[in-house]
């Protein structure tokens, strides 16, 4: 939605996918079976989830979903 890869599809094929530059992670998304969830990262604010910061035992992602991480908007899409 916003930042370097505006507009671009990125697949989560690996257990965790973390987020943020590289050497600083900002937050990580965790597939557990079908379902995804949303953890901060231990660098900077946490991310927020449509709007609002999480907590530190993470959220669960739905379809939709807006992430807001270090400045960029992503948009999370369940397959």
């Amino acid at each position: 939605m916003s930042g370097a890869n505006s507009g671009r599809r990125i697949e989560l094929n690996r257990t965790i996918t973390n987020l943020g530059k590289t050497g600083k992670r900002s937050g990580t998304i965790t597939r557990t079976g079908e379902n995804y969830t949303l953890a901060p990262g231990e660098d900077g604010e946490p991310p927020k989830l449509n709007g609002r910061p999480i907590a530190s035992t993470g959220a669960k992602l739905k379809n939709g979903d807006i992430i807001e991480i270090t400045g960029t908007r992503l948009q999370f899409y369940l397959k």
